[in-house]
C-alpha cells in the first residue's frame, strides 16, 4: 500500500509512494488527511543534532534501501545472513533461534574472527526484539548465544578498555523508548548514538574503526524515491499473507524496501560526504552491502545471491587519517 497505493498491484504497476498516509490511518486508526498525520513530515536539522553532525562530519548515504518492504526482523535477517528464508513478519523463529541459514556470526567464528553482539534487550517483552545474533540455530547450539551476547555495558567497557572484538555488533532497545520507531521518542535515539559515538572516539581502538549506523527499515515514514526491482531474492522462497482486504498477497523478495538513512563514521572517512550510487555499477546500496564489504574485508564466501548482488563501500575508506574528527556529539535535543 505504502509502495503502490494499493494492497494488490498489478506485476507491471508502477511505484507511486503515495500510500503512506492511507496506511497510518488505517494501522493508527485516524483519518486520512495529510494535517492529521507525522508520517510525512520531519525533523529540522536542530531538533535532531546528533545525527546532522554525524552526517556532516562523515558519510551519508541518500540510496541505501532496506532489504524487505516490511517489517525489522526480516530486514536484520538479511542484514546477519543475506537473507529472511522466507519470513515476512516479526514473529514465530525469530524469537526461538529457529532460522536455519548460515549467518555472519558463524562464518566469523569459523574464519576465527572475533565478535561480540551487545545487546540492550534483555527484558524481553512483547515489543521488544532479540538481538539479531539469537535468530539462528547455530548460535545456540555453539554455545556462541552464552559468550558472545553481551549486555550493552560491556560494549563500553570494552571500548574504553581498547579490547572490543573485530566485529561488533549493536542492539538498542526496540521498540519503546530508544530505536526512533514511533512511538520512541527520536531524542532518546539520538542520545543512544551520541553515547556509542562518544566511547568509540575516546577508545584507544579509534584509529582502526568503522562504525555503521543504519535502520532496518523505514517505521512507515514516507518517501518519494520507489524501491529497486529485479534484485535476486536470495533463495527460491516466498512469503505470503493476508492484506487488510482479506485478500492474500505473495512476496518474492525480489523488490528492496524503503530508502533508510545509513553513515559511515570513521577518521578514514571524507567529512561530509554524501554518496549517491555506488562508484562503479548500477545497483543500489541496501542491508547486505555491509556482508558484501565484510566479506571483501576478510575473505569470506558470499552468504547468499543478494548479498553477491550487492555493491560493497569499501572504495570510500581512505587512506588519510583524519585529525579533525569531532571528539563528541551534541546533546540530543531535550538533553
Amino acid at each position: 500500500m505504502q509502495i503502490f497505493g494499493d494492497y494488490h498491484p498489478p506485476t507491471d504497476a508502477t511505484s507511486s509512494m503515495n500510500g503512506f498516509i492511507t496506511e497510518q490511518g488505517r494501522i493508527y486508526h485516524l483519518n486520512t488527511q495529510p494535517e492529521e498525520t507525522e508520517v510525512i513530515n520531519y525533523y529540522k536539522p536542530d531538533l535532531v543534532p546528533v545525527t546532522s553532525a554525524m552526517v556532516e562530519n562523515f558519510a551519508l548515504f541518500d540510496r541505501w534501501f532496506a532489504s524487505v518492504p516490511g517489517a525489522s526482523n526480516p530486514n536484520r535477517a538479511y542484514l546477519t545472513s543475506g537473507t529472511s528464508y522466507g519470513k515476512g513478519h516479526d514473529k514465530g523463529a525469530f524469537y526461538h533461534s529457529s532460522l536455519p541459514q548460515n549467518s555472519i556470526f558463524q562464518q566469523l567464528s569459523e574464519k576465527n574472527i572475533t565478535w561480540i553482539n551487545y545487546e540492550n534487550t534483555t527484558n524481553l517483552g512483547k515489543s521488544s526484539f532479540p538481538p539479531d545474533s539469537l535468530f539462528y540455530e547455530w548460535t545456540t547450539r555453539s554455545g556462541n548465544s552464552k559468550t558472545n551476547v553481551l549486555p550493552i555495558d560491556r560494549f563500553y567497557q570494552d571500548a574504553k578498555a581498547g579490547t572490543l572484538p573485530q566485529f561488533t555488533w549493536l542492539n538498542p532497545e526496540c521498540c519503546r523508548y530508544m530505536s526512533m520507531h514511533p512511538k520512541s521518542p527520536i531524542n532518546m535515539g539520538e542520545n543512544f548514538m551520541k553515547g556509542i559515538y562518544d566511547t568509540l572516539r575516546s577508545s584507544p581502538q579509534w584509529n582502526q574503526t568503522l562504525l555503521i549506523i543504519t535502520w532496518d527499515e523505514h517505521g512507515g515514514f514516507g518517501d518519494h524515491v520507489p524501491p529497486p526491482t529485479g534484485v535476486p531474492a536470495g533463495d527460491q522462497l516466498t512469503y505470503t499473507e493476508k492484506a487488510p482486504d482479506g485478500k492474500k498477497y505473495t512476496f518474492h523478495f525480489d523488490r528492496l524496501g524503503v530508502r533508510v538513512p545509513t553513515i559511515l563514521i570513521s577518521p578514514w572517512v571524507e567529512k561530509g560526504l554524501v554518496q549517491n550510487r555506488p562508484k562503479s555499477g548500477n545497483n543500489d546500496f541496501t542491508h547486505t552491502s555491509i556482508l558484501k564489504f565484510v566479506s571483501e574485508l576478510w575473505g569470506l564466501d558470499s552468504l547468499s545471491p543478494r548479498v553477491e548482488w550487492s555493491p560493497s563501500f569499501g572504495d570510500l575508506i581512505t587512506n588519510q587519517l583524519r585529525n579533525d574528527t569531532p571528539k563528541e556529539m551534541p546533546n540530543a535535543a531535550g538533553y
